[in-house]
């Protein structure tokens, strides 16, 4: 959360703390209204709730779902993650101003001592409680930086030695062979530690700002600190900056290592060389585009494509289907359903064929990660399956799996407008399962003659003229297509 992390509160943060669910009696009115032909935009206006949420009241009930309006709303997911951020904004504050919180300066109304989870010990107290953000010290930089600023340090040094073993400056200035006022004036700082002293401090109020709350780098850093230099008086300008007109980068770079001022970084989400090893990964398995929109086969099992669907689960968030998709009689041959799209899902696909029947088949698909992986590039090689894939961001040449997948959401209600009443994925699984077979014995095509893909598979090898005539036309506008 952006939020979270620089202390910044918007409206969004006020409207989920103080979020409710909404009431049974509001759903059953709402319900009412809608048995009477009122639509939700008046429903909404009538009740006082967004539009947006009777819309899906609506949608439910022309589907014939009314279980909507029996249920108890439940709390907005944010709701609590807002309430803490409002507290965590009021720890910051008191943390960078030194006092404690006061809980009636909360313009939100939430006491901060309340638990907005149910446990007890989230409690937003003090700033001896919690430091939410690094916070960084000048007066201690500064301090170090003007003592190791001074000009001859070795005859300083020891002068000093001796005054800790008990003699007087004046004696220890004639041991160490320096007057007197070359010891005081040695003891006062060069211009470039005072220089450095300015230039920490105002680097450590940019990072003590709860806006940014040390998530500048070397090069914001930089940026805002000659951007305040513009803007600053020509004392402040003529202290810091000893020649030029700006701060240079590696001037902020090695105070920040000296003085140990360092930004948030993110936490990788893939370690090192992770996007090289996938670029050379791609670039070694990708393979030509055979197929080139060329659909018409001459024999089954002469050119396959395939594709991965998401389906919509109510227990889940999706489940995953792969079908091997025959061109000749759009044949569904082998297919896999998993819950997670990965290699060995897309492999069982082909797995689940002999390995005879395999042998020199076309198989197309997209520039998917499953497809370009090693694992299924080695048991592709291994089958002695020719590859075909497309380019980037062009689908025609999965047209027919496309095809193939708006049919079967179509014929099982799994389209976009029902994916307001989604099904458990036992049940998904199940109309899949039961659905794929009837698809190749039982539906009918139009391109197909009015046969099922089975049935004109059959026909095929019984050599049916009707079929014949069929591949014939098929294979000519094949053949001018390339």
């Amino acid at each position: 959360m952006t939020e979270q992390i620089n202390g910044q509160l918007g409206d969004w943060a006020s409207k989920c703390a103080n979020a409710k669910p909404i009431e049974v009696s509001k759903k059953t009115s709402c319900l009412e209204l809608f048995k009477q032909g009122i639509g939700y935009h008046r429903a909404a206006r009538v009740l006082g709730l967004r539009p947006y949420t009777v819309r899906d009241w609506k949608r439910r009930f022309r589907a014939g779902d009314e279980a909507w309006a029996t249920r108890v709303g439940r709390m907005f997911q944010h709701s609590s993650e807002a309430r803490d951020l409002i507290n965590y904004r009021h720890e910051i504050e008191a943390f960078v101003s030194g006092r404690g919180t006061d809980s009636a300066r909360d313009g939100s109304g939430i006491r901060p001592e309340q638990s907005f989870r149910g446990r007890e010990d989230q409690v937003a107290g003090g700033a001896e409680q919690a430091a939410p953000i690094p916070l960084y010290c000048a007066d201690g930089a500064c301090e170090r930086i003007l003592a190791r600023g001074t000009c001859k340090k070795k005859e300083v040094a020891a002068v000093q030695s001796l005054t800790a073993d008990g003699h007087t400056i004046k004696e220890a200035c004639r041991i160490a062979g320096i007057p007197r006022c070359a010891y005081y004036r040695a003891l006062k700082p060069t211009a470039k530690a005072e220089s450095d002293a300015e230039l920490v401090r105002l680097m450590c109020d940019i990072e003590n700002d709860r806006h940014v709350s040390s998530t500048y780098g070397i090069e914001r850093l930089t940026g805002e600190v000659n951007n305040r230099l513009r803007k600053a008086g020509p004392e402040l300008v003529s202290r810091i900056l000893r020649s030029g007109t700006k701060v240079n980068h590696k001037r902020i770079h090695r105070l920040m290592k000296e003085h140990g001022i360092h930004s948030r970084i993110r936490r990788r989400k893939h370690p090192d060389n992770y996007y090289k090893d996938v670029k050379e990964t791609l670039k070694k398995n990708r393979a030509p585009n055979i197929l080139m929109r060329n659909f018409a086969a001459e024999r089954p099992m002469a050119k396959l494509t395939t594709d991965v669907t998401y389906i919509p689960c109510s227990d889940q968030k999706f489940i995953y289907l792969s079908p091997l998709f025959d061109l000749f009689n759009n044949e569904i041959k082998s297919y896999s359903i998993s819950t997670v799209n990965s290699e060995e899902f897309v492999r069982s696909m082909l797995t689940a064929l002999p390995p005879e029947v395999l042998r020199d088949v076309l198989i197309h698909n997209d520039q998917g990660s499953v497809y370009w992986s090693n694992g299924w590039v080695r048991l592709c090689e291994r089958l002695q399956i020719v590859r075909s894939m497309s380019r980037r961001g062009n689908c025609w040449d999965n047209a027919p799996s496309e095809n193939f997948f708006s049919a079967l959401k179509v014929d099982l209600g799994l389209t976009k407008l029902g994916y307001k009443t989604l099904l458990p994925a036992k049940s998904v699984k199940g109309l899949v399962v039961d659905y794929i077979p009837w698809y190749n014995t039982g539906r009918i095509q139009k391109k197909l003659g009015y046969l099922s893909p089975i049935q004109f598979r059959e026909a095929f090898l019984d050599k049916s003229p009707q079929v014949m005539d069929i591949i014939q036309s098929r294979t000519g506008r094949g053949q001018g297509q390339e």
